[in-house]
């Protein structure tokens, strides 16, 4: 009987002496708190088609259920026939389309495969505090009154990591939900790894077209949502009717939206902003662009970048947008606006937006210096009138 000890630790090589043969052996190592620091609790299990799998033994037993905190020596045991040398130890991908029920991804995860709606109507959750990697997902949710969900739905707080050269589809499971949820009060970050060529594409669910209302990134119908922060990637995010393609669902508030690099396409459904805020009285915090390469879309009377469109009729709600803040370390902005809309950057139709800023740098919290303020909040400034309201406008800051 040969026996390995290795450390738990997250990303890290563990090297044991078992078989040459058993190269296919991989260990499950999730987190269950934390974000790839202090306290991690893993949990360990061997990889689907591993040979002589019920040959191998792991102590203490319950690393395999409640798991063990990082640091913890876990010894594996072969008690089979096959010739041992060493073996690697790592994080192996939880693989959707394997799924037979509701999962919530935990701290270190790497999610793959495809999870198809029609046979698999099961609830992606990431868990409050968890950096989860999309390694190569579809996620094709189908709408029924049964699944009230959105595609990925974040717990809490939440960083999405898109793994170089890999394709990532989510698509949400209900007319009124998003295809990634990020609920009130709390952040989703999204950025790609090192080369930053991983494709995420996010709406709601297939074939949503009229008859959804949630955003591609953000929020859901009439319930409001949190932060979102995108650092890079390669993102399409489309919003269903009424919603933003990034940002607020129908009738929503959405948080403030930051973005610093990655190359970014929204578009906005009927009446809502590419990105910012949706119809009948969703109003978005505030808008924040300081990098990467970025296209924006409005639907009808909204702009591509800010508030969507509010009715004329006494007692309609208006939607609204906070600041908009595009700096001069962006690649390109471009934002159009959709038909009859007043404006590409700023507020809707008989909407509301904040001060307007283009061309500036950030302080130290994250407020705008410098730049042309082309709205102030109550009127247009430095012929901010001609600028704003062209049907798109292209902002590519001089070498």
């Amino acid at each position: 009987m040969q026996q390995n000890n290795c450390k738990t630790r997250a990303g890290r090589r563990a090297r044991s002496r078992l078989a040459s043969v058993l190269t296919v052996l991989a260990l499950l190592i999730t987190a269950a708190t934390g974000a790839w620091a202090q306290t991690e609790t893993y949990t360990v299990r061997m990889k689907k088609g591993t040979k002589d799998a019920d040959k191998w033994t792991v102590t203490p037993a319950e690393v395999t259920t409640t798991g063990v905190a990082e640091g913890t020596t876990v010894s594996l045991t072969y008690g089979g026939r096959l010739k041992v040398k060493d073996v690697t130890a790592k994080i192996a991908p939880i693989d959707l389309s394997e799924l037979t029920e509701d999962y919530t991804a935990k701290n270190g995860d790497v999610l793959t495969g495809t999870l198809d709606g029609q046979t698999q109507p099961y609830k992606i959750t990431i868990a409050d505090g968890a950096t989860v990697t999309l390694a190569g997902v579809t996620i094709n949710g189908v709408n029924s009154d049964s699944y009230e969900w959105a595609g990925l739905t974040c717990e809490g707080s939440a960083t999405i990591i898109l793994k170089d050269d890999t394709e990532n589809t989510v698509k949400g499971f209900h007319m009124y939900y998003a295809g990634i949820l990020v609920p009130k009060g709390s952040t989703l970050i999204i950025k790609g790894e090192a080369a930053g060529t991983g494709a995420l594409t996010a709406s709601p669910f297939d074939g949503g077209g009229d008859d959804s209302y949630g955003a591609g990134i953000g929020g859901e119908h009439v319930s409001d949502c949190g932060n979102i922060e995108i650092q890079g990637g390669n993102i399409t995010a489309t919003g269903g009717r009424y919603a933003a393609g990034i940002g607020g669902g129908s009738g929503a508030v959405c948080g403030t939206i930051t973005i610093s690099g990655g190359t970014i396409t929204a578009t906005g459904g009927d009446y809502a902003a590419g990105i910012g805020s949706g119809f009948y009285g969703s109003s978005c915090d505030g808008i924040t662009i300081s990098g990467g390469t970025i296209t924006a879309t409005g639907g009808q009377e909204a702009a591509g970048i800010g508030s969507g469109f509010s009715s004329d009729t006494p007692g309609h709600p208006i939607s609204s947008c906070g600041t908009i803040s595009i700096t001069r370390g962006v690649t390109k902005v471009t934002a159009t606006k959709g038909e009859d809309a007043p404006n590409s950057i700023g507020a809707g139709y008989n909407s509301k937006c904040g001060k307007v800023t283009i061309g500036c740098t950030l302080d130290g919290g994250g407020h705008p210096v410098g730049g042309k303020v082309y709205w102030n909040g109550t009127g247009y400034q430095n012929f901010g009138y001609t600028y704003l309201t062209q049907d798109t406008i292209t902002y590519e800051p001089s070498n």
